[in-house]
């Protein structure tokens, strides 16, 4: 029995010694494509995958729909499998097709899996498969809505706030807070950094901690919360909500 213990957790541990190296063993780039095209145009781009690990990889790519038209409909991938040599790197073209019609948002997430290049039918054995993705957004040019709300914000220990998106496109939002004594004198204000992603029609609750660089003794404190927000960068609209918070230690 307690030989079989020991195998057991020596299995365990070489399988997430495999898995921790695996994780890191895949780069795709961009992470995210965030286009703005014509009703009834085409553009082209590509994703450049690159293999980090010191063995021969194949890499398939398998997209899916998320939003919107199938992503069949709109969406090529050339090639779908790759083969990639110890630290090589290549180019996986798209091609994406709109209808005439098209008048909101296509959404699809791209998935690029990796598996070892084997000779044989079982080349290593047991084996790891890492699986990225890539969100993939495409919007139609000049009839985008952008248009949210800031359903509700409070701060406690955390910032929390409920955001709609009341448009037709997804909306990338980054956030600062600016804060302020009971008096209304500016204290700090954080940096600039990116805070959720949110799709047409959909109601999500943010809940991050707050932290600030000024220490923030006991007391009663203003909050603004600006959100600079947009389906494509830069993100050039802003929406900002004021609240009052206490920090009781």
């Amino acid at each position: 029995m307690e030989r079989q213990r020991s195998i057991s957790f020596f299995f365990i541990l070489t399988v997430m010694t495999l898995m921790s190296e695996s994780l890191f063993s895949l780069s795709v780039n961009p992470s995210v494509v965030e286009l703005n095209l014509v009703p009834g145009r085409s553009t082209n781009g590509f994703y450049t995958v690159q293999n980090n690990t010191s063995d021969k990889v194949v890499i398939n790519v398998e997209p899916e729909s998320y939003f919107g038209s199938p992503v069949t409909n709109w969406l090529k991938i050339m090639p779908k499998n790759i083969t990639l040599e110890p630290g090589q790197s290549r180019d996986i073209g798209y091609k994406v097709s709109v209808p005439r019609d098209f008048k909101d948002e296509y959404i699809a997430k791209i998935y690029f899996s990796q598996t070892p290049a084997g000779s044989g039918p079982n080349p290593g054995g047991a084996s790891i498969i890492t699986r990225m993705g890539s969100s993939f957004y495409v919007s139609a040019s000049g009839k985008e809505i952008l248009r949210t709300e800031i359903s509700n914000f409070t701060i406690s220990d955390k910032i929390s706030v409920d955001i709609r998106n009341n448009g037709n496109v997804h909306l990338r939002f980054y956030y600062d807070l600016e804060v302020f004594d009971e008096k209304g004198r500016e204290l700090t204000t954080t940096d600039r950094v990116p805070f959720a992603v949110v799709i047409p029609g959909e109601s999500k609750n943010i809940s991050i901690p707050l932290k600030t660089e000024v220490k923030l003794v006991m007391g009663r404190y203003y909050a603004v919360l600006n959100l600079y927000y947009g389906n494509v960068m830069p993100l050039v609209n802003k929406i900002s909500s004021l609240t009052q918070f206490e920090v009781k230690k």
